[in-house]
């Protein structure tokens, strides 16, 4: 209890001087992170913080799954090293880095399978699920979620389930483009997650499944049953103490009346959600509403007022951008940091894989011209040993020619001693014919 108590303290120490306007110093962040003692309680909390942190920090989000990775390894705890995984998997799956995401949910998967534990099966096969779904796959991200959904019902958990069939809605209702058989199936799973969420009292989860309920009754042109669970959200909203939600309740409820043309109560809705935005200084849902009155203000052909919302809107989003270009600068500088690394490390493994394949190249070469050489050499040796064969030979024949030719002008010698000259011969017949 002690030093789960500590680990408590310093992380709490952590967020506390590291959060500014949703950043965190990720230096400062690992740096502490370090100084955690490495036990199974310090890898929940780590993992536990990581779960906050991820609501506003990716990349600290990253830093403390990654730290938690690490050190279920070290205490070789399989349980703790799979549900690292899987959440730095989901983290990854969120910042779109699908490799990454798939990498670290497989292997958490595969440990689960090993544990057989279910609520981690659970957990890797619904992030699975997610990353397909966020990856433009929805066949395999519906077969991931029903392997999840299966074993939710089989382990009998509630919330896993519900979440399961909202996700599975919100795939379906992206999917359908406005088919009619489509959006009911997508409306069927909806219902499904809330009869299950309202047998609990959680009323965050309450809004949330009324609210996509009533956007999917109002692209089905149900507007009736649209605004039934708007209002049923609103109901929660009231007896809450979440002014937030009141600013999603009539933007949305702004776009049912403008689907349904009822274009007055359409602006009345937008109107309030803008209200409610500016006393809360959301800024980002504040241009929504301008954009959603610049769409409705189109469609009655009505430009001079869609001009003049559409411009608020292009105004404000710009002064969005700019002003968080100075909030957002050190996250961009740390993801610039990550890229550059990883940049860095490709381009050194690339120009290790050249050297590599020149160093190779290189040795083939030397090898070719080595043999070539030898070949070269032996050629030559047996072209001079030819030559010295065929000079002896020649010599041999020149030596039996010269011999040969002596002996016939020795011949001759001999035979001109021996018989009488020819001008004797011419005067012995001329003296015999007379």
């Amino acid at each position: 209890m002690i030093v789960l108590r500590k680990v408590y303290v310093v992380l709490a120490l952590i967020l506390t001087l590291s959060f500014s306007y949703g950043q965190i110093n990720l230096d400062s962040l690992r740096t502490e992170l370090g100084t955690l003692p490495a036990d199974t309680g310090s890898v929940n909390s780590i993992i536990k913080k990581g779960l906050q942190i991820r609501k506003i920090n990716l990349d600290a989000a990253i830093v403390c799954f990654n730290y938690a990775v690490k050190q279920a390894k070290n205490l070789k705890d399989n349980y703790l090293l799979s549900k690292a995984l899987v959440n730095l998997g989901a983290t990854y799956n969120i910042l779109g880095d699908y490799a990454s995401a798939a990498e670290n949910l497989i292997d958490g998967l595969m440990l689960a399978e090993k544990l057989d534990n279910k609520e981690l099966l659970i957990k890797s096969y619904l992030s699975l699920g997610n990353m397909y779904s966020y990856n433009q796959q929805p066949i395999l991200a519906k077969g991931m979620y029903y392997k999840a959904l299966k074993l939710a019902e089989a382990s009998g958990a509630k919330i896993e389930k519900a979440t399961i069939y909202n996700n599975l809605g919100a795939l379906t209702y992206r999917a359908s483009n406005l088919d009619p058989a489509q959006l009911r199936l997508a409306i069927s799973y909806l219902l499904k997650a809330l009869a299950i969420v309202e047998t609990t009292s959680n009323k965050s989860e309450l809004i949330g499944k009324y609210n996509n309920l009533g956007l999917a009754y109002c692209d089905f042109n149900k507007y009736d049953s649209a605004l039934y669970y708007l209002e049923k959200s609103k109901k929660i909203i009231d007896l809450g103490n979440n002014p937030d939600d009141y600013i999603f309740y009539y933007n949305y409820v702004g776009r049912v009346y403008t689907s349904k043309k009822a274009f007055g109560e359409a602006e009345k809705a937008y109107l309030k959600s803008i209200a409610q935005a500016q006393v809360l200084n959301d800024r980002e849902w504040i241009y929504e509403g301008y954009l959603s009155l610049a769409i409705m203000f189109e469609q009655q052909e009505n430009f001079e007022r869609a001009f003049t919302y559409y411009r608020s809107y292009a105004s404000l989003k710009d002064s969005i951008v700019n002003a968080s270009n100075f909030a957002v600068a050190s996250d961009i500088k740390n993801k610039f940091d990550r890229e550059k690394k990883e940049a860095e490390l490709n381009q050194l493994k690339a120009e290790k894989a050249k050297q590599k394949i020149f160093d190779i190249a290189l040795i083939l070469v030397s090898i070719l011209t080595i043999i070539s050489v030898v070949m070269m050499y032996s050629r030559f040796k047996i072209k001079a040993q030819s030559e010295k064969k065929l000079q002896i030979q020649n010599d041999i024949i020149t030596q039996k020619n010269k011999d040969i030719t002596d002996s016939i002008v020795y011949a001759r010698r001999i035979q001109q001693s021996i018989l009488p000259s020819e001008k004797l011969l011419e005067k012995e017949m001329k003296r015999l014919l007379k």
